[in-house]
């Protein structure tokens, strides 16, 4: 849309008027494009982590409400915090209902808290200690060792290619981790199988 404006601008100067103009538009279009790609870098992501599967599925603050940070695989495999914009102008990301919503119904406020929050909440998890060193390793899921059966262990990669670290996963509401069943299965239907 942008090359094509600049094409019908382009079209109605002389040619030594044009190839002036064309270094003019590119410098202002590359001064535009760092102003913009330095405003989406990853380090303006507030509280945001790609650890755990809740993790990687939450969409995180970013210093910049008019974006929102994603947790997105790199091209080594490992999972990473990615710069999205919200998709329509006047809009503002929104940590509480997850999308990007009109200005009036955004609260400034809710990205402040993150930080405390999120440490305090990780450290009433206990850490899981599984091996994660061969594929079969990989590929178990294992019971919580607090026993909490609303909690289970995943191998996750880490930033290191190849390499990986068991992490603790949520249950659904409503269901518990079965370790027979390799998954979280209904509450009602839950029996104790951890070895």
């Amino acid at each position: 849309m942008r090359m094509m404006l600049i094409a019908c601008i382009l079209q109605r100067f002389q040619p030594s008027t044009t190839m002036a103009l064309k270094a003019v538009l590119t410098s202002f279009l590359a001064v535009t494009a760092i102003v913009v790609s330095s405003a989406q870098n990853r380090e303006s992501c507030i509280a945001s982590t790609c650890k755990t599967y809740k993790d990687i599925n939450t969409l995180w603050c970013h210093a910049d409400p008019t974006y929102f940070c994603q947790c997105r695989t790199d091209a080594s495999g490992a999972w990473v915090e990615q710069v999205m914009p919200c998709s329509r102008n006047g809009t503002l990301f929104s940590f509480r209902k997850q999308t990007c919503v009109h200005q009036d119904l955004w609260d400034q406020n809710e990205c402040l808290l993150m930080g405390q929050e999120k440490e305090e909440v990780s450290e009433q998890i206990d850490e899981c200690s599984n091996p994660c060193g061969t594929y079969q390793e990989i590929s178990q899921l294992w019971c919580h060792p607090a026993s909490d059966r609303k909690l289970f262990c995943q191998c996750r990669p880490t930033d290191v290619q190849r390499v990986f670290r068991t992490v603790p996963m949520p249950c659904a509401t409503g269901t518990s981790f079965s370790f027979k069943k390799q998954t979280c299965v209904h509450d009602a239907m839950w029996v104790d199988s951890c070895p």
